[in-house]
């Protein structure tokens, strides 16, 4: 019998500069951990990246994800979420950007990207888009780094020209959320 999964909710601040949304938790990270992005190679990442430009859950910004539980394959390994997880788990995110009001939405990877802009993350990866008066800034999972199909640089270099953007809104507002 596989082991009970965990519903993991976001962690940050409310009004931060920075949501980052990621597709699922990791079934060695956050279905562990009860906390997104922590734990795993995934997590190390974005913690890394989030610290180069001066990000933190603690005081201007906020990580979740659009499925809420560790979807697993039949040998108990990660697997994409399926579209009815992500019907049944999208309005909670949806519901999350409205309480959370952050200034700018990183979806990280295709799943997040499709589900927020409706458009493949290839048509507009490291790129604003502004939709429903929100900015987004899609860019790559770091899933797609810790497996070495994307250089650790050029992801770097992605997350400079996020903190570029960032660095010229208004400072976060951010309050711890509930």
């Amino acid at each position: 019998m596989p082991p009970e999964r965990r519903r993991v909710p976001g962690i940050g601040v409310l009004s931060p500069l920075a949501m980052f949304v990621g597709e699922a938790p990791g079934r060695f990270g956050a279905d562990r951990s009860g906390v997104p992005f922590v734990g795993d190679r995934s997590g190390g990442i974005l913690a890394q990246m989030m610290d180069i430009i001066g990000l933190s859950v603690t005081v201007n910004a906020y990580v979740t994800n659009l499925v809420r539980c560790n979807p697993r394959d039949q040998m108990g390994r990660n697997r994409k979420p399926l579209s009815t997880e992500i019907s049944a788990c999208g309005r909670f995110l949806m519901c999350e950007l409205e309480l959370v009001k952050p200034q700018v939405v990183i979806p990280l990877g295709e799943l997040a990207t499709r589900f927020l802009l409706g458009r493949s993350i290839a048509a507009c990866r490291s790129r604003p888009q502004l939709l429903n008066g929100l900015t987004y800034y899609p860019l790559y999972h770091p899933s797609y780094v810790a497996r070495n199909a994307y250089p650790l640089s050029q992801y770097v270099a992605e997350f400079r020209q996020l903190g570029a953007l960032l660095g010229a809104l208004p400072a976060s507002r951010g309050s711890p959320a509930p």
